[in-house]
C-alpha cells in the first residue's frame, strides 16, 4: 500500500458540497469535489442535526442539507439529538447520486459563539438554524465563491498533544495566548502546529490571538 498523505480539510458550506463536481478516482487517489478549482476530498462543516436514525444524520448549516452516514460505532454520535449543532470533518461521497459526508471526527459545538466564528470564516451571511421559510438564492454567489483555504502544514511526533496540553494549561477562560503557547511548547515548528491543528478542528481562535480547545 502507497504512503498515503492525509488531506486538508477544507472550510466551506453544504451547498458548496452539493453542488461541487463529484469526481471518482481510480487506485489509492481518494474521490473529491471539485470547488473552484479545489480538489476537496475532505471537508469541515458546522451545522444543525434535523433529524437522526440510527448513526445516520440530516444536516443543515442554513446553506443546504445534507447527510452523514457512520459505519463504526461512535460515542459521540450516541449523544447526539435533533436541535444539536455538531462540526464535522469527514470526506464527501457519492451514492445514487446522493451526497454525504462520512465522519471522521465528530463534536458537539455547545458555545454558540462558533456559529458567528464560523460565518467570518467563510465570510458568507448565513443563519445556520434552519428555518422553513428562508430563502438562500440571494446568498448563492457569496457561498459559491468563498471557501476556506488552509495549507497544508508539516507534523511531528506528539505536536498535537504537546500543542493542546498548553493550551489547556495557559487558559484561564478566555483563551490561551498564541505567543505564550508558542513559547511554552518549545517546538520549533509551534505556529505550523497550531495552523495544523486549527484546519483539521482540533482547536479555534476565540479571536485573533487567542486559542481555545474544542471540548
Amino acid at each position: 500500500m502507497p504512503d498515503i498523505k492525509r488531506q486538508t480539510a477544507y472550510k466551506c458550506t453544504i451547498h458548496q458540497i452539493n453542488k461541487g463536481k463529484y469526481v471518482v478516482q481510480q487506485g489509492w487517489e481518494p474521490n473529491y469535489v471539485e470547488l473552484n478549482g479545489l480538489q476537496v476530498s475532505r471537508v469541515n462543516i458546522l451545522a444543525v442535526v434535523l433529524s437522526k436514525e440510527g448513526n445516520s444524520f440530516l444536516l443543515d448549516d442554513g446553506t443546504g442539507k445534507i447527510q452523514t452516514r457512520l459505519f463504526t460505532e461512535n460515542k459521540t454520535a450516541e449523544n447526539i439529538t435533533p436541535g444539536h449543532i455538531v462540526l464535522i470533518i469527514g470526506k464527501p461521497r457519492e451514492y445514487n447520486n446522493e451526497r454525504y459526508i462520512v465522519p471522521e471526527i465528530l463534536r458537539i459545538i455547545e458555545n454558540k459563539k462558533w456559529i458567528e466564528h464560523r460565518k467570518k470564516e467563510l465570510a458568507i451571511e448565513i443563519d445556520i438554524l434552519p428555518s422553513s421559510t428562508q430563502e438562500i438564492n440571494a446568498q448563492e454567489e457569496n457561498v459559491d465563491n468563498e471557501i476556506e483555504k488552509p495549507v497544508e502544514q508539516p507534523r511531528g511526533p506528539n505536536y498535537s498533544k504537546t500543542i493542546i496540553e498548553c493550551i489547556r494549561k495557559l487558559d484561564k477562560g478566555d483563551g490561551a495566548s498564541t505567543d505564550e503557547v508558542i513559547k511554552e511548547s518549545k517546538l520549533k515548528e509551534a505556529e505550523d502546529y497550531i495552523e495544523t491543528l486549527l484546519n483539521e478542528g482540533e482547536i479555534f481562535e476565540l479571536r485573533p490571538g487567542k486559542l481555545k480547545i474544542l471540548e
